[in-house]
């Protein structure tokens, strides 16, 4: 199972849908670095957040932001997965 997969199902189920449809604007390298967030907590570049939040303004959303829609990912353990995006 995705990283991804999880994290959207941590998600409130409006959060999620908005935040699948800024996965789909976002480039795969862009993603890359939510994904390094999510498994080992690394922290996202301040250009990329920026991308993430145009990224939901793109798909429909612009009340939604990168910080509005994380969530605590302290108590997760997903070291050691390799997952791809798709």
């Amino acid at each position: 199972m995705s990283v991804f997969v999880d994290f959207l199902d941590s998600l409130p189920k409006r959060n999620a849908i908005a935040v699948g449809h800024m996965l789909h604007q976002l480039s795969e390298d862009d993603a890359g670095f939510i994904e390094d967030y999510l498994i080992s907590g690394a922290a996202i570049p301040g250009n990329i957040i920026a991308r993430i939040n145009q990224a939901f303004k793109d798909s429909g959303y612009p009340q939604m932001t990168w910080e509005t829609c994380q969530i605590d990912t302290s108590g997760m353990r997903f070291d050691g997965w390799l997952d791809e995006i798709e």
